[in-house]
């Protein structure tokens, strides 16, 4: 497979994300603009490592708009944080990982339903609701979303058992790669299964007007 660069890397599961979700999706210039009308935000916009000046006037753009974020992919998001300080975040520590997608024995105890683009996965233990998760197919892509083990059953190899099912689903489905943005705590599982880390990533939004000091 080809290397792929960061940026493109970002388009990828930026679109196939949205798709995923069935959220509108737009370029704009260098960013990929989402509308999410979800309580957490509005829009949020998409971008892979922008200059010093791109990401000012980005930053500038959600100054006090509590609504929507500016979510920046790169090899090292700190000084991003330095420079916006007076922004609030979002997110914390998630990362952007892929991975090359290779045929997988799925485990018993997961169901799952497809609509031929995406599939969403549960995973029953005694009954109860141990882990679930979605994926999306997008050409040769497989973007994992949603991706959550409850509490109470963590550490107990139902992660790995549902993202089996998953990688089958998608497998089967002819995607063979994988993207996906992974919180602090899902990182170790993804490195675990063979993923990588394609870029760190940090989510601002505006903060409320009275908030900021005089």
């Amino acid at each position: 497979m080809p290397v792929s660069t960061l940026d493109d890397l970002v388009w990828r599961w930026a679109s196939g994300w949205a798709i995923s979700r069935g959220l509108p999706i737009v370029s704009e210039d260098d960013t990929w603009l989402v509308r999410v009308n979800d309580v957490s935000r509005r829009r949020e916009i998409v971008i892979a490592a922008p200059d010093e000046g791109r990401f000012a006037n980005l930053a500038a753009r959600i100054e006090g708009d509590t609504e929507v974020w500016l979510t920046v992919i790169a090899p090292d998001v700190s000084s991003y944080r330095q420079s916006a300080a007076w922004l609030d975040e979002a997110t914390l520590d998630e990362m952007l990982m892929d991975c090359v997608l290779k045929p997988t024995v799925q485990s018993g105890g997961v169901l799952i339903e497809s609509d031929g683009t995406r599939a969403d996965a549960r995973l029953l233990v005694d009954g109860q609701l141990a882990a679930v998760g979605s994926v999306a197919v997008v050409g040769y892509d497989a973007i994992f979303d949603r991706v959550e083990t409850m509490p109470r059953f963590r550490r107990q190899g139902h992660g790995s058992a549902l993202m089996a099912a998953l990688t089958s689903s998608a497998y089967e489905r002819g995607a063979r790669h994988g993207l996906l943005a992974a919180s602090a705590d899902g990182q170790p599982l993804y490195r675990r299964l063979g993923w990588r880390e394609a870029g760190a990533m940090v989510s601002f939004t505006g903060r409320p007007a009275d908030a900021n000091p005089a």
